[in-house]
């Protein structure tokens, strides 16, 4: 795309009203942080019920230009237990009535899939970066065409 254009395109989204800016800005974040769900979801350990790789998804926050890339626990997808497998937890345990520490257990964070959304972030991010910039000025561009301006 030429410079001419670019700069087109820029003055044409400089003057789009807010909710258009949040739009256009998601609908590129959406295209370009597909290959880290992709990782993630490749990362994420399957468990017993495969719930965690099934919730591994994008969400928009309301009223913000942003793309959330985690495990989802909206829209019928059940990823509650998403930054505990990511994170790992503390050591657990109970006291009982007599003085007596019972350790119930620990979710190791150093385990083989703890943070398995680190891990794909770190990996995409060039790939990320490099379809964001292609991304933009495509979204930007169909919009103008669509809005005839």
């Amino acid at each position: 795309m030429e410079t001419a254009d670019q700069d087109k395109l820029e003055r044409v989204f400089r003057d789009m009203a807010w909710d258009d800016k949040k739009k256009i800005i998601n609908a590129a974040f959406r295209k370009a942080v597909k290959p880290t769900v992709e990782r993630a979801y490749a990362n994420a350990p399957v468990g017993r019920t495969g719930n965690l790789r099934r919730s591994i998804g994008t969400v928009s926050p309301y009223n913000e230009i942003a793309i959330v890339v985690g495990t989802l626990r909206t829209r019928g997808k059940q990823g509650h237990h998403g930054h505990l497998v990511e994170e790992g937890t503390v050591d657990r345990f109970y006291i009982t009535k007599r003085g007596n520490k019972h350790f119930t257990g620990k979710m190791n964070p150093y385990g083989y899939y703890a943070h398995f959304l680190k891990k794909a972030v770190d990996a995409t991010e060039n790939q990320t970066l490099n379809i964001l910039s292609q991304e933009w000025y495509k979204v930007i561009d169909r919009y103008h065409r669509k809005n005839g301006l």
